[in-house]
């Protein structure tokens, strides 16, 4: 039975949750157009096989792209990539972006319509424990929970779509068998780093680092949209210059990976302000500087 699309005019958001909307298409294509400008045809034919049921959907999925901008029209039919995003990293960052931004205009949370839903379905995640799985299940129960003021989720269908973009664009990872998933953002937050906003090889400032992540990741709890978040769940601010549990975790395994060096308060300039990782329970461990890796 075919699904029918959200209006061409509707929020991109609302068109988002939509499960024609395949985030894996959107790596391919950003693929595709990497060498150069093509039709939507062409893009289809080169991800999907002819006949496949999934052609319709890749070819809403470019459109959706394109009404985004990441996707830019050079006419006689033609696509090709916007500069901005010409890098994976920066297109899934900015894809993100557009998942957890309510509608220019209106606070979060005070409509249901795809944006917000999908908004607060992010920002929700991004405040879980990084520790534990969630089930669609999970999911459903805790946001009924934590955000009764609004219907984030209706059915099964809408929390798989947006478990999928979640683990597409980082902030999520698969755990298990029965399709539960782990917010871990770490993969997010690497994107976020191998893009231009931050710079190779020097030492920066805990503080400096942060106000830089999050001003590109506002979702993260400790970001303009996360703190948005707080408020709407009612729960309590950060600690001053502290990481969130699932932003610490994620800094501390892209050291792992050798993408960045947190430096701790003891082996830092006494004049700079330590900030702290969240790492579980009272296990705090300080960083005064960050450097992101030449690699």
């Amino acid at each position: 039975m075919a699904i029918d699309l959200p209006p061409e005019d509707s929020p991109i958001g609302a068109r988002i949750v939509a499960p024609e909307f395949l985030p894996s298409a959107l790596t391919a294509a950003h693929s595709r157009l990497t060498t150069g400008p093509a039709s939507t045809d062409a893009i289809r034919r080169s991800i999907t096989p002819v006949g496949s049921t999934t052609r319709r959907h890749v070819a809403h999925t470019i459109q959706l792209a394109t009404d985004l901008g990441l996707f830019t029209s050079q006419g006689g039919g033609l696509l090709a990539l916007n500069p901005e995003v010409a890098d994976l990293n920066a297109f899934r960052i900015a894809c993100l972006r557009t998942l957890v931004t309510p509608p220019a205009g209106e606070g979060l949370g005070s409509s249901e319509h795809g944006t917000q839903r999908s908004a607060v379905f992010m920002l929700w995640l991004a405040r879980q424990d990084p520790d534990v799985s969630l089930t669609t299940q999970d999911i459903q129960d805790g946001l009924a929970h934590q955000v009764p003021s609004m219907q984030v989720v209706t059915n099964v269908t809408q929390v798989n779509t947006l478990k999928r973009w979640a683990i597409w664009c980082g902030i999520a990872e698969p755990s298990g068998e029965d399709s539960s998933i782990r917010p871990l953002p770490a993969r997010a937050v690497l994107a976020c780093l191998r893009t231009k906003a931050f710079p190779r090889g020097e030492s920066i400032p805990a503080g400096d680092f942060a106000e830089s992540l999050c001003g590109q990741l506002p979702w993260l709890p400790e970001g303009q949209l996360g703190i948005a978040m707080t408020d709407l769940l009612g729960q309590p601010h950060l600690a001053p210059q502290t990481f969130s549990r699932g932003c610490s975790r994620a800094l501390l395994a892209i050291q792992r990976h050798g993408a960045i060096t947190l430096t701790s308060a003891d082996d830092a300039d006494e004049r700079t302000t330590p900030w702290s990782l969240d790492i579980t329970g009272n296990l705090r461990q300080t960083v005064a500087r960050v450097e992101v890796s030449a690699a």
